[in-house]
């Protein structure tokens, strides 16, 4: 092998050296701008799940959320998006019209989230086949524990 190096002209292998050198660099970079972009993603997605949270709870705590009303409900309008409201026991509230009347959460979810605000990954939900974050978060309304949820994609 050593052989055949020094048979090859320097400017080959110069050329060499300095074509895996920028490969690596290349992969490196675009590795790090990869995960960079995911992380700001997350956060974004988190950010916008936590302020969707805070505007159902303060309709909720108002009274009634009308998540399943259509029009000009700019919590649920978008299709990505959806708000579901459950109370201690799993039963379901009101919910925007792309998630339909069933929970969102499994019974143990629902027992973290009564306690303390909770994100939850997964797969897909009824009326989405993309994967979705949720956050559910805990809110006392009219003497009652209610569970705000909501997600996107």
């Amino acid at each position: 092998m050593i052989e055949v190096l020094g048979r090859v002209p320097i400017r080959m292998r110069l050329t060499l050296a300095f074509a895996l050198a920028m490969a690596v660099v290349l992969a490196a970079t675009g590795l790090f701008l990869y995960l960079r972009l995911g992380s700001a993603l997350d956060g974004a997605i988190d950010q916008s799940l936590r302020g969707r949270a805070d505007d159902v709870s303060a309709l909720v705590r108002e009274g009634g959320s009308g998540l399943g009303e259509g029009g000009g409900n700019r919590l649920a309008e978008q299709d990505e998006s959806f708000a579901q409201v459950l109370d201690a026991d799993g039963a379901v509230v009101d919910s925007s019209p792309l998630v339909g009347d069933r929970p969102l959460l499994t019974e143990a979810q629902l027992a973290r989230a009564t306690e303390a605000p909770i994100s939850i990954d997964r797969d897909r939900v009824p009326g989405s086949d993309d994967p979705v974050r949720l956050l559910a978060t805990p809110v006392d309304a009219q003497g009652a524990l209610l569970v705000v949820v909501v997600g996107a994609s």
